[in-house]
């Protein structure tokens, strides 16, 4: 299982190291009840959009380096992501209704 992991990983970053840099996507991680939590780069919930080289717009200082952060909608949007991606679980669908009704 180890090697098999070990070759899945070393084709991937074969593929996303590819990607020119112009074509790299912009990511917002949302979660929470509105989606309006956030974890900054470099955080062990977003170290996957590092590895495949997604800018998360999330330049926002904590604490603690994997501590996720409130954000504001507005803040959001001046982000402008490319991409949002979400979590699961009860919260998720409200979280994706607030954001489709603005």
């Amino acid at each position: 299982m180890g090697d098999y992991c070990a070759k899945a990983l070393k084709e991937i970053k074969a593929t996303v190291d590819k990607i020119p840099t112009d074509k790299l996507v912009c990511v917002y991680y949302a979660e929470g009840p509105k989606g309006l939590t956030t974890d900054p780069a470099g955080s062990r919930h977003t170290e996957v959009l590092d590895f495949v080289r997604g800018i998360n717009v999330a330049q926002v200082q904590t604490g603690l380096d994997s501590m996720p952060t409130g954000v504001s909608l507005e803040q959001v949007m001046i982000w402008n992501p490319d991409v949002i991606i979400t979590g699961k679980g009860k919260g998720i669908i409200a979280a994706v209704n607030f954001i489709i009704m603005l």
